[in-house]
């Protein structure tokens, strides 16, 4: 989706999908509590990125990618589990998928860098707190 208003859509029913399965979490509490925040933390991130999109046009990939990073971030301090092996692949990868957005002209640098921090910070939170 190259225009940024070709894009609401998807991210919207994205966000009602999620907000479904939030709901559903919250209602039948089977899972443990930092699932919950990672949905809830993953909404959020999809909501802000919806407004975002209205003016500007962010690196979805990245905003992906940085919350996978940012959750195992979060998981590795929350639990104290010795996950940086799995965390530099991420980071890694998150530097791939980042170069191949500028590359392919999809995005400017400051989308890119914005998309991942973005994830990472939301996502982080979400579950530590």
């Amino acid at each position: 989706m190259k225009e940024r208003k070709e894009r609401l859509l998807p991210v919207a029913f994205t966000g009602l999908f999620y907000l479904l399965g939030y709901y559903f979490l919250v209602r039948f509490p089977v899972v443990p509590y930092f699932i919950q925040g990672f949905m809830l933390a993953t909404l959020i991130t999809i909501l802000v990125t919806m407004f975002i999109t209205f003016f500007w046009k962010i690196s979805m990939h990245m905003i992906g990618i940085g919350g996978l990073a940012g959750a195992l971030f979060a998981l590795s301090q929350r639990f104290g589990l010795d996950i940086w092996l799995i965390f530099s692949a991420v980071v890694i990868i998150s530097g791939l998928v980042g170069t191949s957005r500028l590359y392919l002209n999809a995005h400017t640098p400051l989308q890119v860098h914005v998309g991942f921090f973005l994830g990472f910070i939301v996502v982080f939170f979400g579950i530590l707190l």
